[in-house]
């Protein structure tokens, strides 16, 4: 598949270093707090061409200059973004798997689910209409394009449709998937730079 990217703009150039400047602050003062967590080291060229291989398509330019100029995963709010090559999991998945398989599966199960609870003519009602609006909120976006991006905790994600130039963002929460308040993946990195990102 082919997408058209925004290239890199001279904002988008400020935002990675701003990034930057916050992740060795951030860095200095874990190694300070004798905290043994650290982002991973930048991807490599290879590494970025390698998963763009797997995934069939080049990383949108503001994702992969973060990957090369940032670090490989582990940094950024709660418990950092999801490495691209590096052992920072979200959900214990890696960023290739995510991609291409994460909201699949997730589209099985609710599939599944479903068809279930109808052939069996009973039990709760109010879960199986649960399970058939996420499963609406999963068929309204593309399932080949979106990147399990930062791990919050207790099954939330934010999660970037990087098929759009814009990347805008959406939480997943357990088997449902929502809309989150900052719309696009510069706003969501402005927030967590000038700390008004809150958790979904």
């Amino acid at each position: 598949m082919n997408y058209v990217f925004q290239p890199l703009t001279a904002e988008d150039q400020e935002l990675i270093y701003q990034i930057k400047s916050k992740v060795l602050l951030n860095s200095i003062q874990a190694t300070l707090d004798n905290c043994h967590q650290q982002p991973a080291s930048p991807a490599s060229l290879a590494d970025i061409h390698r998963v763009e291989t797997q995934i069939g398509s080049p990383l949108p330019p503001l994702i992969r200059e973060i990957f090369f100029q940032v670090g490989d995963g582990g940094f950024g709010p709660a418990h950092g973004i999801t490495g691209l090559t590096s052992s920072y999991l979200t959900e214990d998945r890696s960023f290739v798997d995510h991609v291409l398989h994460t909201a699949q599966d997730i589209k099985a199960h609710l599939s599944e689910s479903i068809a279930m609870s109808e052939r069996a003519g009973a039990g709760d009602a109010r879960l199986l209409e649960q399970d058939k609006r996420h499963l609406q909120h999963w068929n309204a976006l593309g399932l080949e394009t979106l990147i399990w991006y930062c791990n919050w905790g207790c099954n939330i994600v934010t999660v970037v449709d990087f098929g759009k130039p814009e990347l805008p963002i959406f939480c997943a929460d357990g088997l449902d998937i929502r809309a989150e308040n900052l719309r696009t993946l510069r706003e969501w990195w402005w927030g967590w730079v000038d700390g008004s990102l809150i958790q979904p």
